[in-house]
């Protein structure tokens, strides 16, 4: 497979990440309680006016690839790093966010060797092959940009600015950047997706012992829609790092179904089958999940259409992915 069409995946990768601590600002205070609260005690996700929170995430993807007509999988690995911003501010009935793409890093190898490499805090010469030059200069777009969220009263998202100049920036690649399927990387479900949290909390007050359940369905635009459900247990109160936190372990699956909007390139992709597990600690005081750390395994199909013999031709490709996925907050201040 040429490295370029393994791209789309990242779009499901942003929409499998959770929410996210670790060494500057608040993080790096102890927790004002030196011992574990008693009783049930309210999980709520908190945005303080004048907040200013960096968040990264890391991701790790090994896939097997099946071809037809290949008598064995390819094989391929991905690596993705991303660095954000987040700036809280009062709005009308909530708050509003505004999120600044800071760093981008993806690499993929393929055999052992690397077939494609981005870094946007990197200086380097633009790749050879013009379909993936096309692409890094989209990526490179993206960096600075802004997006801002506003939210109601109960932490839900009543509308995000700044994803149609988004859009236009990733555009600015070449018609390359729309080939690869890219662009759902930053499509409305991915974008919502990267400061939500609270719909993975309790409705109500819980103490070590509860259990409750997570549905979550999201929209991948082009590549349909994805439902993820979880159980979500708090097993104990647990210092991490200086902070008192809940530990919450969750397990559970994700299925996909297609978008009742082809894509314009005919390419498909559905989630047969896959499962996730993992652990958060969420702080009570800073009121967010300050690391996450989770392990998912995906069965998918995807249809591609390839040229033979002068003509396009549909091929569906059946494939096996493990994910490690990572988000921490750097900085909370």
């Amino acid at each position: 497979m040429k490295p370029h069409s393994i791209l789309i995946f990242f779009a499901l990768v942003s929409a499998l990440l959770g929410t996210a601590c670790n060494k500057a600002g608040k993080l790096s205070e102890a927790s004002k309680s030196t011992t574990p609260p008693t009783g049930p005690v309210q999980l709520v996700q908190k945005w303080p006016d004048g907040e200013q929170i960096v968040k990264h995430t890391d991701m790790k993807m090994n896939m097997e690839i099946n071809v037809p007509n290949l008598p064995q999988p390819v094989k391929q690995d991905i690596n993705m790093s991303q660095t954000f911003g987040l700036a809280v501010s009062k709005a009308d009935t909530g708050a509003k966010v505004e999120l600044t793409f800071l760093s981008l890093r993806m690499d993929s190898i393929q055999g052992g060797q690397t077939n494609f490499s981005y870094d946007s805090d990197a200086k380097a010469e633009p790749p050879r092959d013009p379909h993936v030059a096309a692409i890094v200069k989209g990526l490179q777009n993206t960096v600075g940009v802004k997006i801002e969220y506003f939210l109601n009263a109960t932490n839900g998202i009543d509308r995000v600015d700044g994803a149609d100049t988004l859009m236009n920036r990733l555009s600015a690649g070449g018609p390359e950047v729309n080939a690869s399927g890219i662009k759902n990387m930053f499509n409305k479900g991915n974008l919502e997706q990267m400061i939500g949290q609270s719909e993975y909390l309790p409705p109500q007050p819980v103490q070590p012992g509860d259990s409750w359940p997570v549905q979550i369905e999201t929209d991948l635009g082009e590549m349909g829609t994805l439902t993820v459900s979880n159980g979500v247990t708090f097993t104990q109160w647990e210092k991490h790092g200086p902070r008192m936190c809940a530990r919450l372990e969750f397990d559970g699956t994700f299925k996909g179904k297609p978008s009742a909007t082809p894509s314009t390139t005919g390419m498909t992709m559905t989630i047969q089958d896959g499962t996730s597990s993992g652990v958060s600690w969420f702080d009570p005081e800073l009121g967010t999940i300050i690391d996450s750390d989770a392990n998912q395994d995906i069965d998918m199909n995807m249809t591609v259409p390839i040229p033979v013999q002068g003509k396009r031709t549909m091929q569906t490709l059946k494939m096996k992915m493990h994910q490690v996925l990572s988000v921490k907050l750097d900085s909370v201040k």
